[in-house]
């Protein structure tokens, strides 16, 4: 991934209830996805680490202590929620022409905009869309022209972006489209 970011941010409001406001431009953009992970899914455990504590361990109470004991003191303390908890933000990322993602079955020049916003106590929700400028595909040994593309967030949670993608393979006299939704 290779990417120059100028804008500006802002941080006001306490620890207690921090907000973060700001707007963000890509500039010379490439990124170069490893797809591959969506195929073979994730890597090896790596040999070298070693697992001292897991979750499951700082979740489950220890034989010394009772189910009971341990509830009257989870009940007992207050709980604060954490710093992004109380996080209020309003981000706009620009992508201008000339953003490039790079594939080993493609290449897609895109553009958009997209807003990400959160309120305290609610997860971040992310609106906006992008578009393809221009591009191609292999698919199924063929190179595919994108005509159009388009990725739209509608600002639901969950996460849920819409996705909308013609491409096409000329054939003389033939024009094959795949079209994606």
């Amino acid at each position: 991934y290779k990417a120059a970011v100028s804008g500006q941010i802002a941080f006001s409001g306490s620890l207690e209830a921090p907000v973060v406001q700001g707007s963000l431009e890509l500039e010379d953009t490439t990124l170069r996805p490893a797809l591959s992970l969506l195929k073979s899914g994730l890597p090896p455990r790596d040999p070298t680490i070693t697992v001292v504590q897991t979750e499951q361990d700082l979740t489950v109470p220890s034989s010394s202590e009772s189910f009971s004991e341990k509830l009257k003191s989870e009940l007992a303390l207050p709980t604060t929620p954490g710093l992004l908890q109380r996080l209020t933000a309003d981000i706009t990322v620009r992508i201008p022409r000339d953003t490039w993602i790079h594939m080993d079955d493609g290449s897609i020049e895109i553009t958009g905009k997209l807003q990400v916003m959160k309120k305290i106590q609610e997860e971040p929700t992310l609106s906006g869309a992008l578009e393809t400028v221009r591009g191609w595909y292999a698919f199924h040994g063929r190179k595919f022209q994108i005509e159009q593309g388009r990725v739209t967030f509608p600002g639901n949670l969950p996460i849920d972006p819409s996705l909308d993608v013609i491409a096409r393979y000329t054939v003389a006299p033939y024009d094959v489209d795949v079209v994606l939704g």
